[in-house]
């Protein structure tokens, strides 16, 4: 529940969705109060365009920047900005999609969430592709063999970068008000988590080989900064879906 509005005692029938009985006052507060007769508001619509605007604009520089910096640090910043900026995104465009007021706590709860499967995503994605070299290392050098290592690899890395950040986001669900005794409770959940990091592990070794053909380091960036920028679009897609249809 989000902050109610002092001035008016009756906000409570906002929240019950009493279409005819609006609220008769405007809120004193209304750049934090989450009362639905707030909704439309000049205030609402400037949070819900920054959210949705800056987010995207700090995915699209997130990506970037851990696309075509090297190193361990600088993607790793890179994976936190994008993943703010994707949960920023997908909180403008879901409370737009239901006509409900951006929370403040829930708002930055979620950009925190995003920032740590951002460091995620970074971490288990260096750490795959680690894994994958070290994989192949004694393997005879036929192409379709140590290709087939890796591909399994990325595959399996993908899956637990997946549920790690399946787990982070449930937090993050207690954290807003579910029941700590439901935490895992919620196959479907676990299961896309899944299935989009095997899904994501596979697109990577497929851009890792396409990369192979480019003859300029810019190409190679290019379809890798197109692979990830793709990707978490779809991510955030079923994010955001998933968020419609929960009661």
């Amino acid at each position: 529940m989000g902050y109610r509005c002092k001035r008016c005692k009756k906000c409570e029938r906002c929240e019950d969705g009493d279409e005819d009985e609006r609220c008769t006052c405007r809120c004193n507060e209304e750049w934090c109060c989450t009362c639905a007769c707030n909704v439309g508001s000049d205030c609402d619509v400037i949070q819900k365009a920054g959210a949705i605007g800056l987010g995207t604009a700090a995915a699209i520089g997130g990506i970037g920047l851990t696309v075509m910096t090297g190193g361990l640090a600088l993607p790793l910043l890179g994976g936190v900005v994008a993943g703010a900026g994707i949960s920023s995104a997908i909180n403008g465009t879901v409370k737009t999609a239901k006509g409900e007021k951006i929370s403040g706590s829930e708002y930055l709860t979620d950009v925190a969430i995003g920032g740590a499967t951002g460091v995620i995503g970074g971490v288990g994605g260096k750490v795959t592709e680690g894994v994958a070299r070290a994989a192949v290392t004694n393997v005879a050098r036929e192409t379709c063999k140590r290709g087939a290592i890796k591909l399994g690899v990325r595959a399996v890395g993908g899956a637990a970068t997946g549920l790690a950040s399946t787990a982070v986001g449930e937090v993050g669900n207690c954290v807003k008000g579910k029941k700590w005794t439901d935490y895992g409770n919620d196959p479907e959940s676990w299961g896309a988590g899944m299935v989009l990091g095997i899904g994501g592990g596979t697109v990577s070794h497929i851009t890792s080989n396409t990369c192979k053909l480019m003859p300029h380091r810019e190409g190679k960036e290019c379809v890798k900064f197109l692979h990830k920028t793709a990707w978490s679009t779809q991510k955030a897609a079923v994010s955001i879906d998933k968020k419609l249809r929960k009661k």
